[in-house]
C-alpha cells in the first residue's frame, strides 16, 4: 500500500513527526511519498535513510500568479493522493492546500496539527473557519497530548482527535551511553545543563541566560539549537565569552543520529515556554526536546506550565520549578540521586512509545472509509 505524507512548510526535512511517521510506514512495509511545498533541502535536508527508502516530490509553485500557484499544487496533490490509501496532511497550510479539490481521494486522510493554526494574514477569521471545515471532513485528526486534543475539540474539530506523543523512535538509550559530567575527556565543567532547540523568548532561554550570569557556581550551560532574537544571540556570546569553560554554544545542524551526541553531554535538560499563545502554554506535551531527554535517560527541569507536573513529576523523570530563579534547587535535587530519574525515564520512554500509538492510528483509520 502507498502512504502519501504532505507538507507545506520549508523545514520538512528535520521535522520530527513527518520524519517518524514516515520512517514507521516504510518499516511496516508501506510505499512512503513525501510531498514537500517549496522545502529548503540547503538548510533542512532529509534523513539519508528517508531519503534511500521513501520518494521525495518536491513541488514550487509559480511565482507569477499565487493562486494560480496554489491551484497547481493542490490539484498535484489530489493527482498524487488518488494513488494512495492513506494521506497524512501536516499543519494546516498543507490542509488548506488539499482539501478544497473535491473528487475521490485515499481511502483515510488524516489531518496532523503540529502547531494550533493562529493565521496573522489577511481574513484569518475566514480561514481559520476553513481549517474547522476542512477537518471536520479527515477521517481524523493527530495531536500530541490530552491537553492538546481538548483544545482541538474547543476550537470546533469534531471528528476522531488520535494522540501520538512528539516522542523518538527506536529503543532507550540511556543504559547504552556512557554519560559523563564533562563536555569532552578534557574538560572538568561542572553539572551541565542544556538548553536545546528554539533558542529564545518563546523558550525563556533570556531568563536562563539572566539567572546564569548570577548563578555561574551552580552548573555549566550548553546552548545547542538556533537563536531566533538578536538580542537572545548577542548576550548568550557575550555570557560565553565571558565564561569560556562553562558556557558552550552550539548552533551546527545535527542529523537524526547525531543529535544523540548533544544530550550524550548534558545532565538535566531545561523545558521551558512562555504563555503568549496556546501553542506554547499547552508545548508539555508536545515539546520533542522532553521526549528526547526521557530517551536518553536525562532529567528534565521544567518551568510550570499547563499538564506540565503531570509528566515530569508524576512519572519521576524531573522536577518542575514555578521560577527560573528556582532552578539552582533543582539541580541540587537532581544531584542527591541521579539514578532515580534515569530508571523513570526508560518506563517512560516505553509509555510514550511513538510507534504503538502510531500504529494505533493507522489500524484505526483505515476501515474508516
Amino acid at each position: 500500500m502507498q502512504a502519501l505524507l504532505v507538507a507545506n512548510f520549508n523545514w520538512a526535512g528535520i521535522s520530527t513527526p513527518l520524519i517518524n511517521t514516515a520512517g514507521f510506514l516504510l518499516d511496516e512495509g508501506w510505499s512512503v511519498k513525501i510531498f514537500a511545498i517549496c522545502p529548503d533541502f540547503g538548510r533542512f535536508p532529509f534523513p539519508k535513510d528517508i531519503e534511500k527508502r521513501a520518494q521525495i516530490i518536491a513541488f514550487f509553485p509559480t511565482k507569477r500568479s499565487l493562486q494560480l500557484g496554489y491551484i497547481l499544487t493542490a490539484l498535484r496533490l489530489f493527482s498524487e493522493a488518488r494513488k494512495s490509501s492513506l494521506t497524512f496532511l501536516f499543519d494546516a497550510e498543507a490542509l488548506l492546500n488539499f482539501l478544497p479539490i473535491p473528487g475521490k481521494r485515499s481511502s483515510a486522510t488524516i489531518y496532523y496539527s503540529l502547531e494550533f493554526y493562529e493565521p496573522k494574514k489577511r481574513f484569518a477569521r475566514s480561514r481559520k473557519q476553513l481549517e474547522r471545515v476542512l477537518a471536520n471532513n479527515c477521517s481524523g485528526t493527530i495531536t500530541q497530548s490530552g491537553m492538546r486534543a481538548a483544545f482541538l475539540k474547543r476550537q470546533g474539530i469534531r471528528t476522531d482527535i488520535w494522540i501520538v506523543p512528539n516522542s523518538p523512535r527506536g529503543p532507550y538509550l540511556g543504559n547504552q551511553q556512557s554519560f559523563s559530567l564533562s563536555w569532552d575527556e578534557t574538560s572538568t565543567a561542572k553539572f551541565v545543563l542544556l538548553c536545546i532547540g528554539t533558542l529564545g523568548y518563546e523558550t525563556r532561554v533570556d531568563e536562563i541566560l539572566s539567572w546564569y550570569s548570577i548563578n555561574q557556581a551552580c552548573c555549566s550551560l550548553l546552548l545547542h539549537g538556533w537563536f531566533v532574537s538578536d538580542d537572545v544571540k548577542s548576550t548568550a556570546m557575550k555570557i560565553a565569552f565571558n565564561n569560556k569553560e562553562s558556557v558552550r554554544i552550539s548552533t551546527d545542524l545535527k542529523d537524526e543520529v547525531e543529535k544523540w551526541s548533544i544530550y550524550e553531554k548534558c545532565d538535566a535538560v531545561f523545558v521551558g515556554f512562555s504563555s503568549k499563545s496556546p501553542n506554547y502554554q499547552l508545548a508539555a506535551g508536545s515539546a520533542g526536546k522532553l521526549y528526547d531527554a526521557i530517551r536518553t535517560g536525562k532529567p528534565v527541569i521544567a518551568l510550570n506550565s499547563p499538564g506540565m507536573r503531570d509528566i515530569v513529576e508524576k512519572l519521576g523523570i524531573g522536577v518542575v520549578v514555578n521560577r527560573i530563579y528556582d532552578l539552582g534547587d533543582a539541580i541540587r535535587q537532581i544531584k542527591l540521586d541521579p539514578s532515580f530519574y534515569k530508571r523513570n525515564c526508560e518506563a517512560a520512554h516505553n509509555h510514550f512509545s511513538h510507534d504503538q500509538h502510531l500504529r494505533k492510528v493507522v489500524e484505526g483509520a483505515l476501515p474508516a472509509k
